[in-house]
């Protein structure tokens, strides 16, 4: 029997546990969080899809200690405590993969001292950048797989520049087999701006970067308004247009004498997905989510950018965390 543990109840703590409803196999599942409101919206959540009688699940405000071995586990915290977190997992449990929540930690050094701790416990992890999984940026890849991409273009309001943007890198990433890549934070707007979940920050303007010989990408959230986030992807020979909150691509292609043409673009909700990634896990020991080390790589030029900036306005935030989650 599986066995699954899920630490943090929250938004998308809860959206995992609804997505290990639909798991075709037993299971034991066990979701932790302090917040007792969390617990309940949890537990809510989960009855709300009817799940089978072929899964256990147990509701706890810590970590069962009890249960020392997990198939499995689910790391849904804020980035403020995530290192702790895994620490004290790792330290009572024994687990064989370890799936992160993003964005990772807000401190350059908890990168390099949690994938030491990957290493010396021998834990296989992964980080939830789920676009990975999607089947319509599977179909984008193969689609521009011989051709050079030549920039991708984010662009919307309010989307969420500091949280958010580790996404849109991972996807660079992903289209483009690429990892290596520096970042400017030169036309974000001066300071932040507070984030959406209480104690965090968000930033607005630009993020503009590139990768070793390209592509190069613009990250730019507005401030004001609620224009919808578009995603562009340009090649040498193609043009895609992407508006996720429609489920919709349009792209045009030099052999097609650039006209254009629409296409659905399925975009499935977290709650749909664990499920399969759990059963990818327990199946074959991999998934297709990035892997710590790669996602780690990622993770650093963004965050340092970000606490640059923000040390540039006030230098008392010198050496300390980078407030986003």
């Amino acid at each position: 029997m599986t066995k699954v543990a899920i630490i943090g109840a929250g938004q998308l703590g809860s959206r995992h546990l609804q997505a290990l409803a639909s798991l075709k196999d037993s299971a034991d599942i066990f979701i932790s969080d302090p917040s007792h409101a969390s617990l309940d919206m949890a537990r809510e959540r989960f009855q709300q899809v009817m799940p089978g009688n072929h899964l256990n699940v147990v509701f706890c405000t810590e970590i069962p200690a009890n249960e020392n071995k997990f198939d499995v586990a689910i790391v849904a915290t804020n980035a403020d405590v995530r290192r702790h977190v895994i620490e004290q997992l790792l330290t009572i449990c024994k687990v064989r993969y370890l799936v992160l929540e993003k964005v990772l930690f807000q401190k350059i050094d908890d990168y390099e001292a949690v994938g030491k701790l990957l290493r010396e416990k021998g834990v296989s992890a992964w980080v939830n950048c789920p676009r990975r999984m999607w089947p319509s940026y599977n179909w984008l890849k193969a689609k521009i797989a011989s051709q050079k991409i030549l920039c991708v273009l984010v662009h919307g309001s309010n989307w969420g520049l500091g949280c958010n943007s580790i996404h849109m890198i991972d996807l660079v990433a992903f289209l483009s087999g690429k990892t290596e890549y520096t970042i400017s934070s030169q036309r974000l707007s001066p300071g932040s701006i507070p984030a959406k979940r209480q104690g965090f920050e968000e930033f607005s303007g630009c993020l503009d970067g590139v990768f070793a010989d390209g592509p190069i990408f613009s990250l730019f959230s507005s401030p004001v308004g609620d224009v919808p986030t578009i995603i562009e992807v340009v090649t040498e020979t193609s043009r895609f247009i992407i508006k996720e909150h429609e489920q919709k691509t349009w792209y045009a292609e030099e052999s097609g004498n650039w006209i254009w043409q629409e296409f659905d673009f399925v975009v499935p909700y977290q709650s749909s997905l664990t499920n399969l990634l759990v059963e990818e896990l327990t199946a074959v020991g991999c998934c297709r989510l990035p892997g710590y080390d790669e996602s780690a790589a990622l993770h650093v030029p963004l965050i340092q950018a970000l606490q640059s900036h923000l040390e540039q306005k006030d230098p008392a935030r010198r050496g300390k965390s980078c407030p986003i989650t």
